[in-house]
């Protein structure tokens, strides 16, 4: 993986440059009190890097590796976050309005005081999150939570969430009734294929950590992640179609990764 420093990019970006994708930035980079509005970083490993207080509206991280960063009291408003692993990282006091977190991995993260009005969490990961005395906006039950793993997720009011509290908040709106088994989608399913390309730009993002720090390629460890996020782009393809704009680099990503597994069990 190509690697830059934050120096690199924090001067680049101020000669106009703004797409950083798939670099990792070694040694962890300070980014603290910049504004780096609309800078892209998709797919870029920012292991512990700090960004406390900066500017990063509309900015994009979309499957970046982001375990252990500093973001406390950042601006990512409207920003893409997309798939990215904020495991381990600091995010009180984190502007988030408008932001795009499906399938965000934010499993036990600290999210208090954090602005989250009209940001789109589906499918994302809040396993043990915490999101006490975050503003959620004028309407939090109706934010969009479709496929969110929450849980243990400390809500904004400071409860702790749970299904059965959810289900006999609302009895008295739904009756409970027998259902047929869901039919399954006959015609391309993109937004699962959506989600399954994320996930596996996320094992790809684990891979090149694992690289970083000096596991081999060959390692059983390495070789798991690349099986899991081969099959995940496959089974993108095989839930989308030609026609899906992602479907093309679902495609090389899988072909790629299925040529490493086989060079390294060769040998």
């Amino acid at each position: 993986m190509k690697k830059k420093t934050a120096e690199d990019i924090i001067r680049q970006y101020k000669s106009g440059y703004r797409e950083f994708k798939g670099f990792t930035v070694e040694p962890p980079g300070n980014f603290a009190k910049l504004r780096l509005a609309g800078i892209i970083l998709e797919g870029t490993n920012l292991t512990g890097a700090n960004f406390e207080r900066a500017i990063l509206q509309r900015a994009s991280f979309s499957a970046a590796n982001l375990r252990g960063a500093n973001f406390k009291g950042a601006n990512l408003a409207k920003a893409d976050l997309k798939g990215a692993d904020f495991r381990g990282a600091v995010m009180r006091g984190v502007d988030l309005s408008g932001a795009d977190l499906r399938w965000t991995n934010l499993e036990g993260v600290d999210l208090t005081g954090s602005i989250i009005s009209s940001a789109n969490f589906d499918g994302a990961n809040l396993k043990n999150a915490c999101l006490k005395d975050a503003d959620p906006g004028k309407w939090w039950w109706k934010a969009k939570l479709a496929d969110a793993k929450m849980e243990g997720t400390i809500l904004p009011d400071g409860t702790l969430f749970s299904q059965p509290m959810l289900e006999e908040a609302d009895t008295f709106v739904r009756q409970p009734v027998e259902v047929d088994e869901p039919l399954k989608p006959t015609g391309p399913d993109y937004k699962k294929a959506d989600r399954l390309y994320y996930e596996g730009l996320g094992d790809i993002a684990g891979i090149q950590a694992q690289l970083q720090s000096g596991i081999p390629m060959s390692h059983p460890k390495v070789q798991d992640l690349i099986k899991k996020a081969s099959k995940k782009f496959a089974q993108a393809m095989e839930v989308s179609d030609t026609n899906w704009p992602r479907f093309a680099e679902c495609e090389k990503y899988a072909t790629n990764l299925l040529a490493d597994m086989k060079a390294n069990t060769s040998k």
